[in-house]
């Protein structure tokens, strides 16, 4: 599913763990509660996407956008965040990164 365009997707409780997401577009989605555990998600368009509980334990987030996402919650253990941009932070409340 790399470059996979989902933009403004209602995908809350999906599954994409280990899912090869490289550029994908989630820009706009609702991805609360969606697991992310050790996906690849190279350069990836997370833009105002809800990812409120998301887990992205292990994951590739390398230059990932995630401008203006809301963050609740959002597990990033072990994830990779080089040059990943989280612009302005609205939504950042609880995140584990341990």
């Amino acid at each position: 599913m790399s470059r996979a365009d989902l933009r403004k997707a209602t995908l809350n409780i999906a599954n994409f763990s280990n899912a090869n997401l490289d550029n994908a577009n989630l820009s706009d989605a609702n991805l609360e509660s969606a697991n992310f555990t050790e996906a690849f998600l190279k350069e990836g368009n997370f833009v105002r996407a809800n990812l409120n509980n998301a887990n992205f334990t292990g994951a590739n987030l390398f230059g990932a956008d995630l401008s203006q996402a809301n963050l609740t919650r959002i597990i990033l253990k072990d994830a990779n965040l080089q040059r990943s941009k989280f612009g302005v932070l609205i939504y950042l409340k609880r995140i584990c990164l341990a």
